[in-house]
């Protein structure tokens, strides 16, 4: 039986799906896992949760992530949508690709993301996230594009956080809990905002981002802790008529840094045949 948390889940909550995962399943053929050395990343319940799926980021056993998911909003919509599960899935080596035919059947835009794991060196995991939406509408279309991640180095009520650089790079650490790999950073290329609270505030940014209201985020939240960690970043693209763009984000948990993240690239092919590329 899978546990749903809902956006006012607490701390307590964490835990007791945290004994129970064991239990949840089935699963099916979406669900898998790649790994790069020593490290490992992968989607290990169904998609039905407001945060998605239940995540494994870890280096040599040591596993650092709860859960990540992508969520959108089309200009003129009323309120953020949660990228449902999607519908292929292939896991091969150290990159993992799920691809969506047609997001939330609104016949706007496919989806494609791609995980790409590294193990820089030991007892550290790299992990570059490049989110990828192709146009099916025909007409162009602003989007927001918001990455939810919820980090637990360690212990989850000992997390600790800091803004690196101004709204892009975010650095963790737990300073209680003995751990090789008790570090961590997340990143955003060319992002326009982040958010970071607790996991049992009120409101939480789970709830922020599956309640029925247009949300964007502050910039707020830097520095926390300790406590149970979440945070998201969030992008502004151009989708063009016939065209894709791409967002990207990036994750590093022991002895190395986050890579650093492109920059939304956006393919507009009115503007290659106006330049005379046909």
């Amino acid at each position: 039986m899978l546990l749903t948390l809902g956006v006012g889940s607490s701390n307590a909550d964490k835990q007791r799906e945290i004994r129970t995962q064991g239990l949840i399943g089935p699963e099916g053929a979406l669900i898998g896992s790649i790994t790069s050395g020593g490290a490992e990343f992968s989607y290990h319940t169904d998609f039905t949760s407001v945060e998605g799926a239940r995540n494994n980021f870890s280096a040599d056993g040591n596993d650092n992530l709860w859960a990540t998911w992508w969520y959108f909003r089309v200009n003129g919509d009323t309120q953020e949508y949660k990228f449902p599960a999607p519908d292929n899935a292939i896991y091969s080596g150290n990159v993992a690709t799920l691809t969506w035919n047609d997001v939330g059947g609104l016949g706007l835009f496919s989806a494609g993301l791609v995980h790409n794991l590294n193990d820089p060196v030991a007892n550290s995991a790299t992990l570059v996230n490049t989110m990828t939406l192709t146009d099916l509408s025909g007409n162009s279309n602003d989007i927001e594009i918001f990455h939810y991640i919820d980090f637990d180095l360690a212990d989850f009520n000992n997390d600790e956080a800091l803004l690196t650089q101004a709204n892009n790079y975010i650095s963790l650490v737990d300073n209680v809990t003995p751990n090789l790999v008790n570090v961590g950073e997340l990143r955003a290329g060319g992002n326009v905002s982040f958010i970071v609270r607790a996991y049992s505030d009120d409101p939480n940014i789970r709830g922020l981002l599956n309640d029925t209201l247009v949300d964007d985020l502050d910039n707020t939240g830097l520095p926390f802790g300790p406590g149970d960690f979440t945070g998201a970043f969030q992008w502004s693209i151009s989708l063009a008529a016939n065209g894709y763009s791409s967002v990207e984000s990036t994750f590093a948990i022991g002895a190395t840094a986050a890579p650093i993240p492109n920059d939304p690239y956006e393919y507009d092919p009115d503007l290659i045949y106006q330049n005379g590329f046909e």
